[in-house]
């Protein structure tokens, strides 16, 4: 049995299921995680902390030695370096310009039992601007926030801690909806795994997690050097966003490929326009409906995940993705979806195309020059205007040698 998981997002942007066993493991873990919130509410009061709500005007309050400043602004504000403000009622406070470097949102236990509890509540808080550089923010609910600019660098936002009786826990930050415009998360922990040793012929096997950014806004943001190989980035505007040297993609290390499991980032229906991705390693990648108008792909590597074995594990999806006037020249899309994706106007010069789906795609005035379209299917593609020259024509052929063109030589 080998065990593949692909990080599909549902209609309303939540993630997908683990296949087989990691689908109640995935499903536990959000269980766990909303019971440990509820478990956060109602230990508020008994861990020796001020609840921000008890006072309406929401005054200064100080909670654990940490000053909660009202109305702060860019030279009077809360700073509070490595508080320790787990188990506290943040709801609705006004932490713009705060300093909370290093601090903890959350109490983890590295020592058995494992486990996360007492996560802070920040429902309806204002961050923008704050620094949560290197914060522990596993399992904290951020959706919806506003995170304008906020400083997540090196902050621990994923975590699959050891597991008790062969279950790991993984706790994961949610932002789902979140304002992240301009925002620092590069180095930020983002996705991680843990490792199950059942000894025998079954050996290692790695559970994991990423954190939630689907309908986030993350246009100018900084995820460079991040891992987003299990996140969930559906519907998500990552306009201008930086994603230099990130990972897209991992099949964890384990001692049995029987149980291997694999993964990539989610990026259906996400906008990500102009974004510059060339050279970058996008195997396997979702990009089904997202938008690339004007996307940098050049040279980039777009083909199938492989596992550690070699065997194709899973095939990067772009249907229905707008790539007009990308540049995709030198890219790998070998075996790659593309069925009706829009690519008029693209430049695919020397791309390789080879086995790929581009059924009903729009390539009208997209330029083939060099590329290789050898096995691709085209049914129902649009493609007036198409520049043909050195083609590799889907039945092998030669586009210089069928009358400058593979129109008639489709199959």
């Amino acid at each position: 049995m080998r065990f593949f998981q692909h990080q599909n997002s549902t209609s309303n942007g939540a993630p997908g299921k683990f296949h087989g066993r990691l689908a109640d493991f995935r499903h536990s873990r959000l269980v766990a995680t909303s019971v440990s919130v509820v478990v956060g509410f109602a230990m508020v009061t008994t861990i020796g902390v001020t609840p921000a709500h008890a006072n309406p005007a929401y005054a200064s309050t100080v909670i654990n030695g940490c000053t909660i400043v009202s109305h702060p602004t860019a030279t009077a504000f809360t700073d509070c370096p490595d508080a320790n403000l787990a188990g506290a009622n943040l709801a609705g406070a006004n932490l713009s310009f705060a300093d909370l470097s290093g601090a903890q949102f959350v109490d983890c236990s590295n020592v058995f039992p494992y486990g996360c509890g007492d996560f802070t509540v920040l429902e309806g808080a204002d961050l923008k601007d704050a620094d949560l550089s290197g914060a522990d923010l596993l399992g904290v609910n951020l959706s919806s926030l506003n995170l304008y600019n906020v400083n997540l660098s090196a902050a621990i936002l994923d975590r699959c801690l050891p597991p008790i009786d062969n279950q790991p826990e993984c706790y994961s930050a949610t932002l789902a909806g979140a304002n992240l415009t301009n925002a620092n998360l590069s180095g930020a922990d983002t996705s991680t795994c843990s490792y199950v040793n059942f000894g025998g012929i079954i050996g290692s096997v790695a559970y994991c997690g990423g954190i939630f950014l689907s309908n986030a806004v993350l246009a100018g943001a900084n995820l460079s050097g991040d891992d987003l190989s299990f996140a969930v980035l559906s519907d998500a505007n990552l306009i201008g966003a930086n994603l230099n040297s990130v990972k897209f993609g991992a099949c964890p290390t384990v001692s049995n490929e029987e149980f291997q499991l694999c993964s990539t980032a989610d990026f259906s229906g996400a906008r990500l326009g102009a974004v510059d991705l060339s050279g970058a390693q996008l195997n396997g990648v979702q990009f089904s409906g997202a938008d690339l108008l004007g996307a940098n792909l050049s040279n980039a590597d777009l083909s199938p995940l492989q596992d550690p074995v070699g065997f194709d594990v899973i095939s990067s999806n772009l249907s229905a993705a707008d790539l007009r006037r990308a540049d995709l020249q030198g890219t790998n899309l070998g075996d790659s979806t593309l069925t009706g994706a829009r690519l008029d106007s693209a430049r695919l010069d020397g791309a390789n195309l080879n086995g790929a789906g581009l059924s009903n795609a729009d390539l009208t005035h997209a330029n083939l020059t060099d590329a290789n379209l050898d096995g691709a299917s085209l049914t129902g593609a649009r493609l007036s205007g198409v520049t043909w020259s050195d083609t590799t024509c889907p039945d092998g052929t030669n586009s210089d040698s069928d009358g400058d063109s593979c129109v008639n030589n489709l199959s």
